[in-house]
């Protein structure tokens, strides 16, 4: 397992890890000092280097997640990713290719649940134009202070829209919460926040300096 640091320091450090399970990258990372990348850290990442850069071209998994809320029968994303606070546990499940094996051992405990909901802005579209970032709640909460610039980085790149992939409920248990961990899609995807897929037993999860501040928290 090699960890690849194909961003140098321009402002920021990143380096990502390919073909490992999401509990062991991310373990990897953070030995070397890096911490699981933002959404909003993302978007840097690529206005800064990009539309041909390898950070803009393939996708990522991001610290956030889509968690759904079985009261109100609707999801939301969340920077309090319940699967950041339990890697070993949500891989496994992928691993098995069933997020929830019997005996429920896998379903959000209420804390964890109820954290995720304390930071979280609800998905009420499957798709947000790249020139209303700024103003859209979703893209406003997801890419913070950059959520205007990198709208308008896309609409450069002839991107007009930004689709929302979200599990689809007639699979998923109703009665119960669970998370999903974001995927944050390449250019070629049309930058897509993805969150259908059982992914976690492998991907590419990339990571930032601890140190670096961009005025993202976390």
């Amino acid at each position: 397992m090699t960890i690849i640091q194909d961003i140098k320091p321009i402002g920021m450090h990143s380096a990502y890890v390919e073909g490992l399970p999401f509990d062991r990258a991310k373990k990897a990372l953070e030995k070397k000092r890096y911490r699981v990348i933002s959404l909003e850290e993302s978007a840097l990442l690529r206005m800064q280097h990009g539309k041909g850069s390898f950070v803009s071209i393939y996708g990522n998994w991001t610290r956030e997640a889509f968690v759904y809320d079985p009261e109100k029968r609707l999801l939301c994303l969340t920077k309090s990713s319940p699967i950041m606070k339990s890697p070993r546990k949500a891989t496994q499940a992928h691993r098995e290719g069933n997020e929830y094996p019997l005996g429920n051992e896998y379903f959000l405990t209420n804390v964890q649940f109820q954290g995720a909901l304390e930071d979280s802005v609800e998905v009420s579209s499957m798709e947000i134009p790249t020139n209303r970032f700024g103003e859209d709640g979703l893209t406003a909460y997801a890419f913070g202070d950059a959520a205007e610039n990198y709208g308008l980085f896309l609409r450069g790149t002839g991107i007009k829209l930004m689709p929302i992939h979200l599990p689809d409920l007639k699979d998923e248990p109703k009665d119960e919460p669970f998370a999903r961990q974001v995927w944050f899609r390449g250019l070629s995807s049309m930058s897509s926040l993805y969150g259908r897929g059982w992914g976690l037993a492998n991907g590419r999860l990339r990571g930032v300096r601890k140190n670096f501040s961009t005025g993202t928290k976390g």
